[in-house]
């Protein structure tokens, strides 16, 4: 009497991983500033606030993997690759002076005499 038997296990798995990360920073710089004004009713030290807004910066950033598994019986193989990464970065708001845009809005210039 003869018997056989025979078990094939194989399992192949593609798989792909990914990972998405966007960052955003913005920020305002205050300071100060003073002018030494000269017009037609005479001469002024003045003193004028700084404010700037630098803008809105974002940064994404893309990492991705793609590969494929195979298991047969004991035998475990695994081939990945990883794909190129991809950052870059946005201006989403670009940057400029709050004092100089209020004094447009406003019409008079933000500016303290200090000596006349």
């Amino acid at each position: 009497m003869e018997i056989k038997a025979k078990i094939t296990a194989l399992v192949v798995e593609f798989y792909f991983n990914g990972v998405a990360k966007a960052t955003g920073k913005g920020s305002i710089t205050f300071g100060h500033q003073s002018k030494y004004v000269v017009s037609s009713s005479g001469k002024s030290l003045n003193y004028a606030p700084r404010l700037l807004f630098d803008g809105i910066k974002v940064t994404v950033v893309v990492k991705a993997e793609v590969g494929m598994a195979i298991k047969k019986g004991w035998i475990n193989m695994d081939r990945k690759t990883s794909l190129k990464d991809f950052k870059s970065e946005y201006d989403i708001v670009d940057e400029f002076n709050i004092i100089e845009k209020s004094n447009e809005l406003f019409g008079t210039p933000l500016s303290v005499p200090l000596i006349k």
